[in-house]
């Protein structure tokens, strides 16, 4: 994998010493760190840190960041340190070191996955790559492929499910299960049930999964959206309503007093804007319901195709049961828009 260096040890000034900037893949346990600080201050740093030259007297740690911070906190001003071959992978020493000193924890295992992956994907074929992927990955973290596998997908949850996995909530089985859904259903999950996501069987994400490829979880989230719209719609009809009567406020003020003339334009003024944003509002449910509906549209010719075929009674039901889903969104629609228009054709004539 790597060659072990016998060089020199050195001393290096703590203030000459920056982190790698690829060590945020790893954890710094707060407890971890004030009990090797106490160890240091009693016998010292033992094992030196793993440096590279970077010029200027500077030195970038590639191994050795909890051993730096341990020193500072024990009011060391130097530690020894070993400056390694800089024709040497710093990803994989990185790594490698960590998984020497410690047990990784779950999702710091996922991270160190993605990240040599990465890294082996951009330096394919050359030396001291991972050009093997996961067949390298293995005889590094002595594990199996199929395991490395669900251990990197771990990185495909979202923030708060990882975070899950962190506290020991979601297990690696569960956490690859829900990291085969998508995000946004995952935010819901997480959303609607919190911590409780931990409870989620096999069976049901595996609906989840299928709702979600048949599209049903899409037309959910976006009838839910078609609702909020709706209430934003009602706010903005009685905001017409209000509109019109400072119409006819500022009709009666300018035919009792034209020295109000500056009054009524400032009214004019707040009128059109709620006239913009009633329609910018009007234009955001069009978009909305064209985008629902086109996929639907599309998909007719082959709904009419698979529909001559016989039907199972569950798949029957199932199919009902969506079909009135898809008329109910359509007879509200229908119906809120001819209403819309119904009330701006009286209001025409009224003018």
């Amino acid at each position: 994998m790597t060659r072990e260096v016998f060089q020199e040890v050195i001393q290096v000034s703590v203030d000459d010493l920056d982190d790698h900037p690829d060590n945020h893949i790893f954890l710094m346990d707060e407890q971890q760190l004030q009990e090797l600080a106490e160890s240091i201050t009693e016998v010292g740093v033992l094992q030196p840190l793993l440096v590279k030259d970077t010029g200027d007297g500077r030195f970038r740690i590639v191994s050795g960041h909890r051993r730096k911070r341990g020193a500072v906190r024990a009011g060391l001003t130097e530690v020894p340190c070993i400056a390694i071959n800089n024709e040497l992978d710093e990803g994989i020493i990185l790594v490698d070191t960590n998984l020497k000193v410690r047990e990784l924890t779950t999702m710091e295992k996922a991270r160190a996955i993605r990240y040599l992956k990465q890294r082996a994907g951009m330096r394919q074929g050359t030396r001291g790559s991972l050009g093997n992927g996961f067949r390298g990955l293995s005889e590094l973290f002595k594990d199996s492929d199929r395991n490395l596998r669900n251990y990197d997908k771990l990185n495909d949850l979202i923030s708060e499910l990882q975070d899950c996995v962190e506290r020991g909530i979601l297990g690696l089985t569960a956490g690859v299960r829900l990291a085969c859904l998508p995000a946004y259903v995952q935010e819901e999950l997480y959303r609607a049930l919190g911590d409780g996501v931990r409870d989620i069987g096999p069976e049901e994400v595996r609906k989840l999964k299928e709702q979600n490829d048949r599209g049903y979880l899409i037309l959910e989230v976006m009838e839910k959206q078609i609702k909020s719209m709706e209430k934003e719609l009602a706010v903005h009809k009685e905001l017409q309503g209000e509109k019109e009567d400072l119409e006819k406020e500022i009709q009666s003020l300018f035919a009792k007093k034209k020295s109000l003339e500056y009054d009524l334009i400032d009214h004019e003024n707040a009128v059109k804007t709620l006239r913009e944003r009633a329609m910018k509002k009007g234009a955001s449910l069009y978009n909305l319901i064209e985008e629902v509906s086109r996929p639907v549209a599309g998909a007719k010719p082959k709904i009419e195709t698979l529909l001559d075929s016989p039907l199972e009674a569950a798949t029957a039901t199932h199919l009902i049961k969506w079909a009135k889903v898809l008329i109910e969104v359509g007879q509200m629609v229908e119906f809120a828009v001819k209403q819309s228009l119904e009330t701006d054709k009286t209001r025409l004539q009224a003018k």
